[in-house]
C-alpha cells in the first residue's frame, strides 16, 4: 500500500497543476471525522451564517419547486434553528439549444458550475466504460449550460488519479480528454485470486478461498481510497464547489474517502455502471459477511450522500440516468443560518433538515464545522 506521505507528495504536485490552470486556490479545512468518516464543512470559516445547500425530492425523484423558508425544518446537534433565508438556484433541464438561441438561467447565482467527470477504472468490462464515456460525451455536448466549466479524471486502484490538465467550457476540448479515457492494466496484486474458480470444495478449502477474497477486496478498497483521496486533493485547489459525477460500479469500504471531497467542496454524483445487474449485485458483493455491512453499490451510496450528492442505481440507459440527475438537482434551495456556538472552533455539527410535507425526499450534506468567532 502506498504510504500517507507519498500520497500527499503526489496530491500536491498534482494540485498545483490543477490550481495555475484553474484560478486561484481555496483553503481546504480538515476536521477531525465523526465515526463512519461522517463529515462536513461550511461554505467559508469566516461568514457568519452557515449556507447549506439541499434539494428537496418528491416520491418519484422530481424536484419540488416553490418552497419558502416556513416549509422547512433544521436542527443543529439536535436543537431547532431559525432559518434566516431561503435563496433558490433553478436551472433549465432542457439540452443545450441550437446556436443563436438565447436561454437564460433562472438563477440565484452568476457563478459557472464546475464539472468534473470521473471515471473509475479499476472494475468496469469495455462496454460498461465505452457506455460510460458515451454518456459523458452526451452529458458535455448536450446537457452543459453556457459558462459552465468540466474537467475529466480517472481513478483506479494500484494507479495515481489523473485529471485533464484544466477545466474548460468547449464541449468538443472536454469530449477529446474523454476519448483519451482508456482502460487500466491491472497488476497481479490487484487481479481477482478466485477468478476462474469453480466446482465445490472442501469446507477448509472455502474457508481459505474467503478470506483470500476478503484480503483481495480489502486491499483493492484501500488503494482505491488513496486513489479518490489523491483527486480530492487536486480539486481542493479549484476555486468554488465542484460537482463530481462518478462512474463506477464502487467496492466496498470506499466511503471512507468522503471527508476528502467534503474537504475539497465538492458533491459527488455515483452512477452505477454495468447496468441494472450490476446495480444490484456489485462485482464485490460476495458471499461472505461483511463487518462494515455495505457492499459496491453501498460504498457509492455513502460517497454520494454525506457530500450531498445522489446516487443514481437502477438502469441500463446512462444519458437517461444524467438527464434524471439534472433534473433532481434543477432546484436548489440554500438554506442561511446562524451557527451554534459551543466554544470549540472546528466542532463538526450534525445538521437535520425536513420539509413538512408527506412523500418528500431531503438531500443536503450531514452538518459544519463551527466557525471561529
Amino acid at each position: 500500500m502506498r504510504s500517507r506521505f507519498r500520497r500527499c507528495a503526489r496530491s500536491a504536485a498534482l494540485a498545483a497543476a490543477v490550481a495555475a490552470a484553474s484560478g486561484a486556490a481555496v483553503r481546504a479545512q480538515a476536521p477531525p471525522p465523526p465515526a463512519g468518516g461522517k463529515t462536513s464543512v461550511t461554505e467559508s470559516a469566516n461568514v457568519s451564517l452557515v449556507l447549506l445547500p439541499v434539494t428537496v425530492l418528491d416520491g418519484k425523484g422530481e424536484p419540488i419547486r416553490g418552497l419558502t423558508a416556513a416549509d422547512f425544518e433544521a436542527s443543529d446537534d439536535g436543537r431547532p434553528v431559525r432559518i434566516e433565508s431561503v435563496d433558490v438556484d433553478e436551472r433549465p433541464v432542457s439540452p443545450t439549444p441550437p446556436p443563436g438561441t438565447s436561454v437564460r438561467p433562472i438563477s440565484v447565482s452568476t457563478a459557472p458550475r464546475k464539472f468534473v467527470l470521473v471515471f473509475d477504472l479499476s472494475s468496469p468490462s469495455p462496454k460498461d466504460l465505452a457506455d460510460a464515456k458515451r454518456a459523458a460525451e452526451d452529458f458535455v455536448k448536450r446537457r452543459m449550460e453556457p459558462g459552465d466549466l468540466a474537467a475529466v479524471a480517472t481513478v483506479a486502484e494500484g494507479r495515481h488519479a489523473a485529471i485533464s490538465r484544466r477545466f474548460v467550457a468547449e464541449g468538443k476540448a472536454i469530449a477529446f480528454e474523454i476519448g483519451r479515457v482508456r482502460p487500466a492494466a491491472m497488476s497481479a496484486a490487484f487481479r481477482d485470486p478466485l477468478a476462474g474458480l469453480s466446482g465445490p470444495m472442501e469446507p477448509d478449502a472455502v474457508a481459505r478461498t474467503r478470506a483470500l477474497d476478503r484480503e483481495f477486496h480489502e486491499t483493492r478498497a484501500s488503494s482505491l481510497v488513496d486513489s479518490l483521496e489523491e483527486l480530492a486533493g487536486a480539486l481542493a485547489s479549484v476555486d468554488g464547489p465542484k460537482q463530481v459525477i462518478l462512474f463506477s460500479r464502487g467496492e466496498r469500504g470506499i466511503g471512507g474517502a468522503a471527508a476528502a471531497f467534503v474537504q475539497a467542496r465538492c458533491e459527488i454524483d455515483a452512477i452505477v455502471t454495468g447496468g441494472i445487474a450490476a446495480a444490484e449485485s456489485s462485482l464485490s458483493d460476495r458471499d461472505y459477511d461483511d463487518p462494515r455491512g455495505e457492499g459496491g453499490v453501498g460504498s457509492l451510496d455513502a460517497l454520494s450522500r454525506y457530500t450531498g450528492g445522489l446516487l443514481l442505481r437502477s438502469g441500463n440507459d446512462l444519458p437517461e440516468q444524467l438527464e434524471r440527475l439534472l433534473r433532481a438537482e434543477s432546484v436548489v434551495y440554500v438554506l442561511a443560518f446562524a451557527p451554534v456556538s459551543t466554544g470549540h472552533p472546528g466542532r463538526f455539527h450534525r445538521v437535520t433538515v425536513r420539509v413538512a410535507r408527506d412523500g418528500t425526499r431531503v438531500v443536503c450534506r450531514p452538518g459544519y464545522l463551527e466557525p471561529a468567532g
